[in-house]
């Protein structure tokens, strides 16, 4: 008796039957006794974990806070589950990962997790390299390719934003700028939704009008800065996370101009718009990643690709 012969007999799917053997709180009540009752009639019981009961976590140092809010409320998660953390910074080069790699394999991890949002996007490519046999399961956060080998957990943040800098853009803004902290996956589908919205305004944004900016507040706070001094002002800056946009708006000083940026709740600056409008739903995304691992651990099949729709 397996969770798949539960799944048959309750004709559920495999991932609520999972769903019950957590506790999730997203089963109904009926479900949760249907499985139940299928459960003490075979007698089935659940599969003893990995003897391991450590994953690694492996993130940039150059997260923002929004970032550091997640990976923070995972370490916690796996704490109450009774999971040990480790954690590396790291800068996603693969002569940093190997290291990174062999250490969490010293510590005889069964998964290590990667929060792929302010890594390049060969990360993905080379922790999947270093994926065979003994190594463990591999979880990305944000990769937006399709790896083999590895396990993606995304936001499918492109069209949400395609969304958000469109509606700015229909109450009249005809100059906007997109600033962004680095090459990652994640920001360069924040780009491409910039592009889109743009070319559905009938707008050809200038090439100066997105810019990177990865020394955070001071890159974006000169930059912005060039660009008002050669009279070039933006009537719309869109930046991917909170720091870009508070230097913006410290440089502008033009509380008429919309700013917006990722996690720009935490900003008290006037003239910054809260990313709020967008919600990440990272405590939805934390929550699946513990779940996933918790399956991982004692061989329940997962999704190899699960995606998280933002809304404004």
């Amino acid at each position: 008796m397996n969770i798949y012969d539960i799944s048959d007999m309750t004709g559920v799917s495999i991932a609520t039957v999972s769903r019950v053997l957590n506790n999730s709180p997203k089963v109904s009540e009926s479900t949760r006794r249907k499985v139940m009752d299928a459960i003490r009639l075979t007698g089935y019981s659940r599969q003893k974990r990995q003897s391991s009961q450590s994953v690694g976590i492996i993130y940039s140092g150059s997260v923002q806070r929004n970032g550091f809010n997640m990976i923070n409320t995972l370490v916690s998660v796996l704490n109450n589950r009774n999971i040990t953390p480790y954690l590396w910074v790291s800068d996603g080069s693969q002569n940093d990962l190997k290291p990174a790699v062999d250490f969490m394999c010293s510590k005889h991890v069964y998964a290590i997790v990667c929060d792929n949002t302010c890594l390049p996007s060969s990360a993905a490519d080379t922790l999947a390299g270093f994926k065979s046999g003994s190594l463990p399961s591999v979880i990305m956060i944000n990769s937006y390719k399709d790896t083999p080998g590895v396990i993606n957990i995304i936001c499918d943040i492109k069209d949400t934003f395609m969304t958000l800098v469109s509606n700015t853009l229909k109450s009249g803004a005809v100059f906007p700028a997109f600033l962004f902290s680095s090459m990652s996956e994640f920001c360069l589908e924040m780009l491409d939704g910039f592009k889109l919205a743009c070319a559905g305004a009938g707008i050809e944004p200038s090439v100066e009008c997105m810019h990177l900016c990865p020394g955070g507040t001071a890159d974006s706070y000169n930059y912005i800065k060039s660009l008002k001094e050669q009279d070039k002002i933006p009537d719309a800056i869109f930046c991917s996370n909170d720091m870009l946009a508070l230097g913006a708006s410290n440089a502008l000083a033009m509380p008429d101009v919309r700013i917006t940026g990722c996690g720009c709740d935490l900003c008290t600056e006037p003239g910054i718009m809260p990313f709020g409008s967008i919600n990440c739903r990272l405590d939805e995304i934390t929550r699946h990643i513990a779940d996933t691992l918790m399956n991982i651990s004692i061989n329940v099949p997962v999704s190899t690709r699960t995606g998280f729709t933002p809304y404004l």
